[in-house]
């Protein structure tokens, strides 16, 4: 049963901590896309071939954990310019872990626009 996770100060760092787990030693696709209600929907981007970033991280990570989180904002590193990350104070956030493995994030922005991330196992 596909599990929803709304995600909150009090566990951003488990629902990241999760996600890293999930997508530790796997290659996976990202398609992304934005809705706003105003402009309509855009075109998804999908960048395939990714896998979590296994060089040596920035000093704010800690390389145990692969991911980063302050204050609101939590950050994981896929390449030294790629990542997934939210910032709870301005957005709302839920990951959705499905059955067959992907992953779905959905951000919603304070302009009450939405973006999609969904993570596809390879």
């Amino acid at each position: 049963m596909d599990r929803v996770v709304p995600v909150s100060f009090e566990n951003t760092g488990l629902v990241a901590a999760e996600l890293v787990e999930k997508l530790k030693n796997r290659t996976f696709t990202v398609t992304s896309f934005y809705r706003n209600t105003a402009a309509g929907q855009e075109t998804p981007k999908i960048i395939s071939g990714l896998q979590l970033y296994d060089g040596v991280l920035p000093p704010e990570y800690d390389n145990s954990k692969g991911y980063v989180v302050d204050g609101g904002r939590t950050i994981i590193l896929l390449t030294p310019r790629r990542k997934i990350s939210w910032d709870l104070i301005v957005e709302n956030v839920t990951v959705t872990f499905l059955d067959d493995g992907n992953i779905i994030i959905q951000r919603i922005l304070p302009n009450d626009s939405t973006l999609w991330r969904i993570l596809i196992m390879v």
